[in-house]
């Protein structure tokens, strides 16, 4: 028991003091901390492995030191980690599955089909094309009738369909032709105008067309056939337009 105060080193003090009288220290703390260092530290109790592990070591063995299980995990974190697992597995799967915004789709996958395309129209009806035929040096529109429709009277109804086409032609074009004979007689008896005891055609006029042009055309006359201007008002042709003229 202290009988000198360990702060001030003030003698005389009574075993039982709890404070010093000079300096007012706690003299209770000090004792506390003497019989602390008096008691001899606890020591672990020896199991069956420590002394199994020192009897290897007086042998000249190494030992590994002793690590603690792995401690099991609880039934919640279990549950959790299995929630995660399927939840990114599935967005996984619809990641490859789902088609992305951004992806490329192919064209005919969002485009509605095409629609039959519609042929042009002359004389208020429309004509449908069987296929083209190459005119050569030798041909003539009534042989050309004649070859597809059994008949050279329908002849007219090529130039009705083609327009720019004449009686006089060069060879190594292209004309359309209607389908049978039955489309090219309704084509033909759409484009017929009875006039004064006359039978004439609506022909289709073209850009750059004139009198004259349509009578070199159609008649191989270098000239104006008069007939074209008086049965037309006398006024020029007009492109888009059809004229009337007698069937060459």
């Amino acid at each position: 028991m202290p009988t000198r105060c360990p702060v001030c080193g003030k003698v005389g003090l009574q075993p039982t003091a709890v404070e010093c009288p000079q300096c007012n220290a706690d003299l209770e703390v000090f004792q506390l901390l003497e019989v602390l260092q008096e008691v001899s530290p606890i020591q672990a109790p020896e199991t069956e492995q420590a002394r199994a592990d020192e009897a290897r070591v007086g042998e000249g063995a190494a030992v590994l030191p002793n690590r603690a299980p792995p401690a099991s995990l609880s039934p919640t974190l279990l549950a959790v980690g299995l929630v995660s697992l399927f939840f990114g597995i599935g967005i996984g799967v619809g990641y490859l599955v789902v088609p992305r915004h951004d992806a490329v789709v192919p064209q005919a996958a969002i485009e509605p089909p095409l629609q039959q395309v519609q042929e042009p129209r002359v004389c208020e009806m429309v004509t449908s094309v069987m296929r083209t035929h190459r005119l050569f040096r030798s041909d003539t529109l009534w042989d050309i009738a004649e070859r597809y429709y059994g008949t050279g009277d329908l002849y007219p109804a090529l130039l009705v369909l083609n327009p720019g086409l004449g009686i006089h032609f060069s060879p190594g074009g292209e004309i359309r032709l209607p389908a049978n004979r039955a489309v090219a007689r309704q084509l033909l008896a759409g484009s017929i105008v009875e006039q004064a005891g006359q039978r004439l055609l609506r022909y289709p006029v073209v850009v750059g067309d004139t009198w004259q042009r349509i009578s070199r055309r159609l008649y191989g006359r270098a000239k104006v056939l008069p007939e074209l201007p008086s049965l037309n008002g006398d006024g020029p042709p007009k492109p888009g337009t059809s004229v009337l003229i007698p069937l060459p």
